[in-house]
């Protein structure tokens, strides 16, 4: 998650640099308009590889489509400076690919953590997994302000986003598994415990998926209006507030990276210590009740994120 956050947010940083004449690297005078428009491209590819993803990480496994992803976007990372010189249109063309290989990444990764992630623990370690988008946030923030002021320019932030994102993905295809009866580097004793928690050993047919049973659901429809809500907030902030530190609050590049990190980095720790924590605790407790079933369970964790 960390990594993939990389390729999400390094546009986010880099854009004020890149219209800024003083900050002692290429510069272009596109307007609000055209940041506008670069910043936004990213999810007109990123909502329409979302369902297709899943069914891809169903057919194929999730690891392979996952190390794909990352390594896609890690490349499309190194063409950003090359592609600024053609136009803000040329870099609406790789945030667009941008957003439609990241768009895999959270179905692969439900897909894991349901193969992976025994019943009784997701609680906890789902919240540790899905932090990483935070912490990927801050560590990216962290680090522009002093990338900007090296030789390398706001160039060397896509560079790095892009050469970490390969190294990670060649990990991740040497080291990672689709399910735990396919991994080499684990005990049999442990197969068998994670098997016996997720379900994952069962040599069942999947079921059909109950489409028109989903669409006339009301609760459906509650959960996508939810959504839609916390990922407007989440994604507005993610994605303007350099902006807004830059332009608005007139601050400078170091400054703007700062502040952004504290900003994110408090995020981050909330995130994986607070409220989730006292989720996490309860809904462990819950699923060693058999008052209750588990979907139930899981709605009521959902619930207090709203609260």
């Amino acid at each position: 998650m960390m990594i993939n956050y990389f390729q999400r947010v390094n546009i986010s940083a880099a854009i004020v640099p890149m219209t800024q004449s003083t900050a002692g690297a290429p510069f272009y005078t596109w307007d609000t308009s055209d940041k506008s428009l670069i910043l936004s491209s990213f999810f007109w590819g990123y909502v329409v590889s979302q369902v297709p993803a899943g069914l891809l990480a169903k057919r194929f496994g999730a690891k392979l489509v996952l190390g794909l992803a990352t390594a896609i976007g890690g490349i499309l990372c190194f063409f950003h400076p090359i592609a600024a010189k053609s136009g803000w249109q040329s870099i609406c063309v790789l945030r667009v690919l941008t957003g439609l290989v990241q768009g895999t990444v959270y179905p692969c990764v439900h897909t894991l953590l349901a193969k992976w992630v025994p019943r009784t623990e997701r609680g906890l370690l789902t919240t540790g997994v899905y932090s990483g988008a935070q912490f990927g946030t801050a560590v990216i923030l962290v680090t522009s302000g002093f990338i900007f002021e090296s030789s390398m320019g706001w160039p060397g932030l896509f560079y790095l986003s892009g050469g970490l994102s390969l190294a990670w993905a060649l990990l991740f295809f040497w080291q990672a598994a689709n399910e735990p009866v396919t991994a080499s580097r684990i005990s049999k004793g442990e197969v068998e415990y994670i098997e016996s928690l997720t379900g994952s050993n069962s040599s069942s047919q999947s079921m059909p998926v109950p489409w028109m049973s989903i669409f006339r659901s009301p609760a459906f429809y509650g959960l996508l209006a939810a959504h839609c809500g916390f990922t407007w907030g989440f994604y507005t902030l993610l994605t303007e507030m350099p902006t807004y530190m830059s332009m608005v609050l007139q601050l400078n590049v170091k400054s703007n990276a700062f502040l952004s990190r504290c900003r994110t980095l408090l995020w981050a720790c909330s995130a994986l210590w607070s409220v989730p924590y006292r989720i996490c605790l309860s809904t462990e407790a819950l699923y060693r009740s058999p008052r209750l079933e588990s979907c139930l369970i899981r709605l009521d964790s959902g619930d207090r994120w709203l609260v």
